[in-house]
């Protein structure tokens, strides 16, 4: 007998199971932003952005809000790069892009923290 009908329903099941999953990135990120406006994005960003699923242009977020909360200071964008494992750049893209949408904010001498709203919500 071929493996294919398992193959395809083991695929069925993590297609829901992404779907599930990105329902409750949207969830959080509803949770996070509130009424909060957002700033304009360029024209070629927002065009890619449109194109991508929710999970692929925010998947970074998470580890960057876990490792800004669990750490005891706010953290300059070389610390939290090593945190991450990822280029210094990488990281102050990242801490940019966060910092736009609200989630981060920037301290004295180039240090990032949570915000409080962000602090507030469970499961981060």
């Amino acid at each position: 007998m071929s493996p294919l009908p398992r193959l395809l329903e083991q695929l069925k099941r993590k297609i829901r199971d992404l779907v599930e999953l990105e329902r409750e990135l949207a969830d959080l990120d509803r949770k996070i932003l509130g009424d909060r406006p957002t700033k304009p994005t360029k024209k070629k960003r927002a065009r890619h952005a449109a194109t991508a699923s929710h999970g692929e242009r925010f998947e970074f977020l998470l580890p960057l809000l876990r490792a800004l909360r669990d750490a005891a200071q706010p953290l300059p964008p070389r610390e939290l790069a090593a945190l991450l494992g990822v280029t210094p750049k990488t990281a102050s893209r990242r801490l940019a892009r966060a910092r736009t949408l609200g989630y981060v904010e920037r301290g004295h001498n180039a240090c990032y923290r949570v915000t409080d709203s962000v602090r507030a919500v469970p499961g981060i």
